[in-house]
């Protein structure tokens, strides 16, 4: 019996390092597809990380993170029905980590980000959305003021709510800014696409406020840390409320 014992534990030990270590190739693999313009890949690795099975907020967080990077994707490239999709997964995953996380202001965050995919596939329910988006951010905020992902969508509703409505993008720019910092804090993975996307909407800030010297900084930053990058421009002109 205690051979048996020790065999079952040391299966569970190694099952559980094999699981991390995918969730890290599967991380890597994220960002690759991501610096090299082939997001018409990340489907499949969403599933490949449901697959795994784990349930952990940090492996949950990521297939969230994952699914808001797609949408985006589908919508900066005019594919509205393929985001509304992903959109109602996100729903459907988001609402489960909530229930099992309730104290996880991350997820709060991610479903606020993703009401504000919501207003911009139908601004006819913006005012519905948006008071739905402002409830989950108040609810982050109460659990976690220091979440990245806090000021990151507080950001992104500056920087994309119209000026007469209390859109600042250079308010933006400083809670992008925030953003990173914030991150910076925290372990992240070596090949973190989210976090290369931050200092992109921060690069699409300066570029859209003029600033040519942090633009130009951060451009020559992006580039030596992440290689040409050269879906760059599309994306500086790309529009994801019209």
């Amino acid at each position: 019996m205690r051979w048996i014992m020790i065999i079952l534990f040391l299966v569970c030990t190694n099952a559980g390092v094999f699981a991390q270590t995918k969730i890290v190739d599967l991380q890597c693999e994220l960002y690759r597809t991501y610096i090299d313009d082939r997001m018409d890949q990340w489907p499949g690795l969403i599933e490949q990380l449901e697959a795994l099975g784990d349930s952990s907020v940090s492996a949950q967080k990521e297939i969230l993170l994952a699914r808001y990077g797609l949408i985006g994707y589908y919508l900066g490239n005019e594919r509205k029905d393929e985001a509304r999709d992903e959109l109602t997964l996100a729903f459907e995953q988001v609402e489960r980590a909530k229930l099992k996380y309730p104290k996880e202001a991350a997820f709060y965050c991610i479903d606020a980000c993703l009401h504000a995919y919501q207003i911009a596939l139908s601004m006819v329910q913006a005012p519905v959305y948006y008071a739905r988006h402002q409830a989950a951010l108040r609810k982050a905020e109460e659990l976690n003021e220091s979440e990245p992902l806090l000021s990151f969508e507080q950001a992104n509703m500056l920087f994309y709510k119209p000026r007469l409505l209390g859109g600042n993008k250079k308010e933006a720019i400083q809670l992008y800014q925030k953003t990173l910092e914030l991150m910076g804090q925290q372990k992240c993975p070596d090949c973190c696409w989210f976090k290369m996307m931050v200092e992109l909407f921060l690069l699409k800030a300066y570029y859209e406020t003029d600033d040519e010297k942090a633009f130009d900084t951060l451009l020559v930053s992006l580039h030596k840390n992440h290689g040409e990058l050269s879906w760059i421009n599309k994306f500086l002109d790309s529009q994801v409320i019209e």
